[in-house]
């Protein structure tokens, strides 16, 4: 039995709130899709699967990363 139609309508947008593209991960992050490739690469970036992101992930890493700028220190590692 599938759930009613309202239903999937909501998870849809909740869904749809709470990912991104890499392009739109891009544009958060200001930086180019080589540089974006590299922390997924060096893990500290995880993609829910290719090319998509949890918002949030994308978020806390730009802050973690000014953070640590900000300090002049490197982010080495990212959870």
């Amino acid at each position: 039995m599938s759930a009613p139609k309202e239903v999937r309508k909501q998870r849809r947008e909740q869904i749809a709130s709470e990912i991104i593209s890499s392009k739109e991960a891009l544009e958060i992050l200001g930086v180019s899709r080589m540089r974006l490739s590299q922390y997924v690469n060096d893990g500290r970036v995880k993609p829910i699967r290719s090319g998509i992101y949890l918002k949030d992930d994308i978020v806390a890493f730009k802050e973690a990363f000014r953070e640590a700028r900000s300090n002049n220190e490197w982010l080495k590692t990212f959870e």
